[in-house]
């Protein structure tokens, strides 16, 4: 893909689903592609704004890019001081660059920690420390895989 170059992809109606069933639709996607994303994600740069102990508040992560939705959904988790994982509800800040985590109880007056799996993803498949196009046998960089975090008292 050339950047600012329009694209287009195109599934024809024969196109067998997962059930090996044509799709009877043809549809069509067009795009403009973007410039090489060559930065991976970088939890260390993130910024977490901690919450208030005693309170439901929740803790806001920016990312400082754009990250892939799902990944954001399984792949980052708030742990308590025992290293298990604290139940809550996961919102996402305007095009994906921010996480939002409020707790199901309130926050203690501990120590918490956000655990950032290796196969978190930005949006072109970049993981923590590598990038998706590396060349083969290149190892990650070193990264953050937990960055802590105590609520404010």
């Amino acid at each position: 893909l050339i950047a600012g170059q329009a694209y287009t992809i195109e599934v024809p109606s024969t196109a067998l689903d997962s059930n090996d069933c044509p799709l009877g639709v043809a549809t069509a996607y067009h795009f403009d592609a973007g410039p090489v994303d060559a930065l991976p994600p970088s939890p260390s740069d993130w910024a977490l704004t901690p919450p208030q102990v005693g309170t439901r508040e929740p803790l806001h992560v920016d990312l400082g890019s754009a990250h892939d939705h799902l990944s954001l959904a399984f792949r980052l988790r708030v742990m308590d001081a025992r290293g298990e994982v604290v139940s809550g509800r996961i919102d996402l800040g305007e095009a994906e660059a921010s996480w939002v985590f409020t707790p199901r109880g309130p926050w203690k007056a501990a120590p918490y920690a956000l655990a950032i799996e290796d196969t978190l993803e930005d949006l072109v498949g970049n993981r923590p420390g590598t990038l998706f196009d590396r060349p083969a046998g290149q190892d990650p960089a070193p990264w953050e895989d937990q960055l802590p975090f105590t609520p404010r008292s």
